[in-house]
């Protein structure tokens, strides 16, 4: 099945589980997690993609966590967002992975 969401103020109820409405919110979280740990550790850029390519140059496996930003972007700015709940998950431990590379978990 797929987790819907619509940027609007609520939750499309009906179209996504509870607990997948909160792994869409987490991969939001934790790519804002992300973006803190880069600007703390002084990776250059004036968004947080650029950040992230400054940062592979120092970490190369941070590479991994496009996908993960896009999905997050995805979430963020389409008007409606399907997404597949192993995706959301993969997301999360993409994440999970990258912030133990940075030191921050």
């Amino acid at each position: 099945y797929w987790v819907s969401y619509a940027r609007d103020p609520h939750w499309h109820e009906g179209k996504a589980t509870r607990a997948s409405q909160v792994d869409l919110k987490a991969v939001v979280k934790a790519d804002s997690l992300l973006d803190d740990v880069l600007k703390r550790k002084d990776m250059q850029g004036e968004n947080m993609a650029r950040r992230i390519t400054f940062a592979m140059h120092r970490y190369p496996e941070l590479r991994v966590i496009w996908r993960s930003h896009h999905l997050r972007n995805q979430i963020v700015h389409e008007h409606e967002v399907r997404v597949r709940p192993k995706d959301l998950r993969s997301a999360l431990k993409e994440y999970k992975k990258v912030l133990r590379i940075l030191g921050a978990l």
